[in-house]
């Protein structure tokens, strides 16, 4: 059997990961407002939230490969914050 990828897997590849991206885009463009918001009336602080925010999208991507795992994203992003 040969198990090596060919170029239309790549593509398939390239286009799967470009979905991903502009779907995690498309969230981060809906939920940063709202996290930005919880944090600051947290801390108190608008820069110091939007790092929040920021920060708990940086550890989102870095779970992607258990997306389907968690259950809500919304959820577990306000979980992180």
């Amino acid at each position: 059997m040969n198990f090596k990828r060919n170029g239309s897997d790549n593509q398939v590849s390239q286009s799967a990961e470009k979905s991903k991206q502009k779907s995690f885009t498309d969230l981060f463009n809906t939920l940063y407002p709202s996290l930005v918001l919880f944090a600051f009336r947290t801390i108190g602080n608008q820069a110091g939230a939007e790092d929040i925010g920021e920060d708990a999208f940086i550890k989102l991507w870095d779970k992607r490969p258990i997306f389907s795992e968690i259950l809500s994203l919304k959820l577990y992003l306000f979980i992180i914050i």
